[in-house]
C-alpha cells in the first residue's frame, strides 16, 4: 500500500526543516494523522541526509493498530506507539 500524496498546504508543512519542533493543529478530519504518517517516511527516508528511526507517538491505540496495519516501505524506519506504552518504556 502507498502512502497518500499530500495536498494542499500539507505540503509546506511536510518539508519543513528536519531540525527543531513543530506544532501542527487542526480540525477533525483536516489530515494531522496523515501528515504525521507522511512526515515521519520523510524524517526516515535513508535517500536523505537526515534519515534515521523515527519515533511517531499517537494517544488512541487503535490508531496505532491502524498505522501498523498500513505500514510499508516507506514507514520500515518508523516505530508507531501510543504514549502510555512509550512513557512506560521510557521509564524502566
Amino acid at each position: 500500500m502507498n502512502l497518500p500524496r499530500p495536498i494542499g498546504r500539507q505540503k509546506e508543512v511536510l518539508y519543513l526543516p528536519a531540525r527543531g519542533h513543530f506544532a501542527v493543529l487542526g480540525t477533525a478530519g483536516s489530515g494531522k494523522t496523515t501528515l504525521a504518517m507522511l512526515r515521519s517516511a520523510f524524517l526516515s527516508d535513508p535517500k536523505t541526509e537526515h534519515s534515521g528511526k523515527t519515533l511517531l507517538v499517537t494517544f488512541n491505540k487503535a490508531l496505532v493498530s491502524y498505522l501498523k496495519h498500513i505500514q510499508d516501505r516507506q514507514l520500515a524506519n518508523v516505530v508507531v506507539e501510543n504514549y502510555h506504552t512509550f512513557a512506560r518504556g521510557y521509564l524502566a
